[in-house]
C-alpha cells in the first residue's frame, strides 16, 4: 500500500511510501504505536483516509500541526 509520510516536525519532508505486509506491522512502526485509521473531509481523493497514532497525545509525542489540518 502507497501512502503519504507527514512528519510531525518542521524538518522531515513529506514523502510517498510504500508500506509492505504485513500491513499493520509497517503501519505501527511508522506512527509509532497503535494505530487508528481516520476519515478526513476531501473533494480531491475519494473516501481518503489517516493513519494516527492512537495513543500519541498520552505518550507525549510531538503535535503534527500539518496532519491536523489536513484532518479537520
Amino acid at each position: 500500500m502507497k501512502g503519504i509520510f507527514i512528519p510531525a516536525d518542521s524538518l522531515g519532508s513529506v514523502k510517498v511510501v510504500d508500506y509492505s505486509e504485513p500491513l499493520y506491522m509497517s503501519l505501527a512502526e511508522a506512527v509509532g504505536g497503535f494505530f487508528e485509521i481516520v476519515n478526513i473531509k476531501s473533494n480531491v481523493v475519494k473516501k481518503p483516509r489517516m493513519i494516527i497514532n492512537d495513543c500519541g497525545a498520552i505518550n507525549g509525542m510531538q503535535f503534527n500541526f500539518c496532519a491536523s489540518m489536513l484532518y479537520g
